[in-house]
């Protein structure tokens, strides 16, 4: 269904952010290389397109800052964390999800 409505692409980054083993991937984030994805749901590692990566960064950037703006017990517990995710992975981000970050209130 969500091919139907979105596409192949959106249904695929669907896919990819929700299959993320982000133990195995968050770290790698931090380079400038290729990312080796890990699925969680297969084990199977594959290398996505720049492109995808860019994309996989930009969902996790926005939805952590809304998980960061919406609970102070998830800002607190969270917080420092995220920022530095954010921070290591922020040659992948567009400016506008830095600009957003760096506003964000600190708990």
């Amino acid at each position: 269904m969500l091919r139907a409505l979105a596409g192949a692409r959106a249904e695929s980054l669907v896919y990819l952010y929700g299959s993320c083993d982000r133990a195995a991937v968050y770290p790698l984030l931090a380079g400038s290389g290729p990312v080796q994805f890990r699925d969680r749901f297969t084990g199977s590692t594959h290398t996505p397109p720049e492109r995808d990566i860019r994309a996989f960064t930009e969902l996790t950037a926005a939805n952590e800052l809304d998980v960061m703006r919406h609970s102070d017990a998830m800002a607190a517990r969270y917080g420092a964390s995220l920022r530095q995710l954010v921070a290591d992975a922020a040659p992948w981000l567009t400016d506008a999800a830095r600009q957003a970050w760096s506003q964000l209130r600190r708990p």
